[in-house]
């Protein structure tokens, strides 16, 4: 909008105030994304029972095994596993998008003219004075 092309104020009322009563076109934002997580760390630690209710002694599957590990359950039956988280870190990611895209453009303008407010009062002659 031209906003040169609009009505000029009177000189009577020179204060130009300028106020739209809509608005045209589009934002949007780029797909928001997470970067490659860092930080992070889990670590579960894992019991075998004989019990189907994990009642009895754990059985000697998953001690002191550093990585994942298959080992034979004879001449055991096995009746439940537990696990428990030892550490949750999940990390972090960096924000990648959310970028906005397009534009609005305002529409519909109205002109308010307006006189200007009063100047302020004198302080040195206005009120009582000290001496």
């Amino acid at each position: 909008m031209d906003e040169t092309k609009l009505p000029q104020c009177p000189a009577a009322f020179p204060e130009q105030h300028i106020f739209y009563t809509g608005m045209d076109g589009k934002r949007e934002c780029s797909e928001c994304k997470c970067g490659e997580p860092v930080g992070s760390q889990c670590i579960a630690t894992f019991s075998a029972f004989q019990d189907p209710g994990c009642a009895d002694m754990p059985l000697p599957f998953f001690k002191d095994y550093a990585g994942a590990v298959c080992t034979p359950a004879m001449p055991w039956s096995l009746g439940a596993i537990s696990a428990k988280m030892a550490v949750n870190e999940p990390g972090k990611c960096d924000p990648i998008g959310g970028e906005p895209a397009g534009e609005i453009k305002p529409v519909d303008p109205r002109v308010y003219c307006c006189k200007p407010p009063p100047d302020p009062p004198d302080a040195s002659t206005d009120g009582p004075t000290s001496m």
